[in-house]
């Protein structure tokens, strides 16, 4: 937990397509309906989604590499959700050209936080994250793994928490996501 009592955890995985995204919203949304103001940050740079899925996409005019770069102020960058007066989001650029450090993210992060003051924060990346992890580690408390139960997306889980041990990312947690029980209890899927 940050210093200031604040939250921060990412919501990664080594695979694209298995629901980080929705994940990420979901909590976010649980998080504010249950009356903690809450921060969430697309850092999907290679395919931002969360303006779609919390039904804002018409409405993004700067996003987090703005932020990072100075280029706009908290208050220009975060986009207060239709859902809940308790839900504040942060887009990811619509194209990842941009590359920043982890000291000027972490700081970025603390900036837009503080400004809604927010409880908590919820950053999503993009599957196979090991690029902006360096970056996004340091300002984080915990990580939520997320996993299909296929072997290969439990054999990425796996390797992602070797990763995220290696930045420093001690408390972690998995979801298996997208779980087909109907399959599973049919023999058709182990």
């Amino acid at each position: 937990m940050s210093s200031c009592g604040r939250h921060t955890y990412i919501v990664t995985s080594c695979k694209g397509g298995i629901g980080k995204s929705t994940v990420a919203a979901n909590i976010a949304a649980v998080l504010a309906f249950e009356g903690h103001r809450t921060l969430l940050i697309d850092c999907d740079f290679s395919n931002r989604s969360l303006d779609l899925i919390l039904g804002c996409e018409d409405s993004v005019v700067y996003d987090i590499s703005d932020l990072v770069a100075g280029r706009a102020a908290p208050d220009r960058v975060i986009m207060c959700g239709d859902r809940s007066d308790e839900l504040f989001f942060i887009p990811a650029p619509l194209t990842g050209s941009e590359t920043f450090g982890a000291s000027d993210f972490s700081d970025a992060v603390d900036r837009a936080a503080d400004s809604v003051n927010a409880e908590f924060v919820i950053i999503d990346t993009p599957g196979a994250a090991d690029g902006v992890l360096p970056a996004i580690a340091p300002a984080a408390d915990g990580a939520v793994i997320v996993a299909s139960h296929q072997p290969t997306s439990v054999r990425g889980a796996e390797k992602m928490g070797y990763i995220l041990d290696r930045l420093g990312v001690d408390e972690q947690y998995l979801i298996i996501n997208m779980f087909d029980a109907a399959a599973v209890l049919a023999g058709e899927r182990s």
